[in-house]
């Protein structure tokens, strides 16, 4: 069993590691699709994977954070030979047949092989996640402990890049390029449980933001998430579903953070909280405003109401007896996040960028519903499109 050669060979060093398993329960295909899905949380910035490579005809394993792309001409400098490519599936298959594909354990020693490491990686302090020949198998530990398994060659450090690339999908209004010269601030919103904020994802989407603005404050939907939890999750205690949320969102903070840090020197990125914003008083009468709006005013009520069917729709089944009151919970989510996005904007951050698209929010930065509070009406709005590199 390719997870006992492993810790064997950790305990053998006498190393401190965890090792997590998931649930028997699961099927492979389940585990499969929550580890490639579930980039998630501290794993995703944590998780490091094993790359075979050949080097002038030999064999070695090159190891890089799973959130980043290796770039083969920095090996190809750092080894001195041009002679340096990546193995493709079937030959990985051939050679390492015992491991489920993408998770080959980046233990040089195990493998008897040389490694190189991203210079991304390499921090004696820092914790590290990789899958144990399945991926129903993870290891936990730090890198300084893992370094003395690893057989690295550290005179090697190559570099990497983000898997994703950050594209613009769209700008509201037509003007907003030219008006970014002057403007120095954006607010870059977090749906808390959305895949686009999963590491591999968010390292594009902060790497734009950092290339386009020096302020940036990072909203996090915390407590606008207790309502996903009700119509996604099932939680009929609102009080239950808000603590959750909370929680949800600290932890976003904690784990994530790290991406954010990358871009100290050059942009500073600030974690706000929904929840904390929504106690400001300000808030409360920006909501009051608009939730008026939403019952006096059809086209901004059509509007968001769209916006929530589309939402429940995807989300839960057509036989759910519920559907009507999620359609409005998902409603009120869009109501309490607009009046979020007012206290923002009075703050000097006009321009609110996300990797998606919100209609609602592109017709309000588009001047068509004129009845949203003034603030509200300064929104300029930047949707972000994300690519997988090649």
């Amino acid at each position: 069993m390719v997870f006992t050669s492993v810790t064997k060979l950790l305990d053998e060093r006498n190393l401190k590691y965890i090792a997590i398993a998931n649930s028997a329960a699961y099927d492979p295909e389940e585990v499969k699709k929550i580890a490639l899905d579930g980039l998630n949380d501290s794993i995703g910035r944590e998780l490091i994977e094993a790359v075979p490579i050949r080097v002038n005809d030999s064999l070695a394993i090159a190891i890089a954070p799973a959130t980043e792309k290796i770039s083969l001409v920095s090996l190809q400098e750092q080894l001195g030979t041009g002679k340096v490519n990546f193995l493709g599936k079937a030959e990985i298959h051939e050679l390492f047949p015992q491991y489920e594909q993408g998770t080959i354990p980046p233990l040089g020693e195990l493998h008897h092989l040389p490694a190189y490491c991203s210079v991304s990686i390499y921090d004696n302090n820092r914790e590290i996640t990789f899958y144990a020949g399945s991926y129903k198998y993870r290891i936990r530990m730090t890198f300084e402990n893992y370094k003395a398994v690893a057989n690295l060659d550290e005179s090697i450090r190559f570099t990497t890049s983000a898997r994703y690339r950050a594209s613009v999908l769209t700008r509201v209004p037509f003007d907003v390029k030219d008006r970014m010269k002057t403007i120095d601030n954006c607010i870059l919103g977090v749906s808390l449980g959305n895949s686009s904020f999963f590491p591999s994802k968010l390292v594009a989407s902060t790497d734009w933001v950092n290339n386009n603005f020096k302020n940036c404050k990072v909203m996090i939907g915390d407590s606008l998430y207790r309502i996903t939890l009700q119509i996604t999750h099932g939680y009929k205690d609102e009080t239950k579903a808000r603590q959750k949320a909370l929680f949800l969102g600290q932890k976003f903070i904690n784990d994530q953070r790290v991406l954010f840090e990358r871009h100290a020197k050059t942009c500073d990125f600030e974690f706000v909280l929904a929840s904390e914003i929504q106690r400001q008083d300000d808030y409360k009468v920006y909501h009051q405003q608009i939730v008026e709006l939403f019952e006096t005013n059809d086209s901004f009520n059509n509007s968001v109401m769209s916006f929530a069917h589309t939402f429940v729709g995807r989300n839960i089944d057509e036989s759910d007896e519920t559907r009507e009151k999620k359609y409005m919970l998902s409603a009120s989510y869009l109501l309490e996040e607009l009046a979020v996005f007012s206290c923002l904007i009075q703050d000097g951050f006009p321009i609110f960028v996300y990797p998606g698209s919100i209609d609602v929010v592109i017709e309000i930065a588009d001047g068509k519903h004129p009845g949203v509070p003034k603030t509200l009406q300064e929104l300029m709005y930047i949707s972000l499109f994300l690519k997988r590199r090649k």
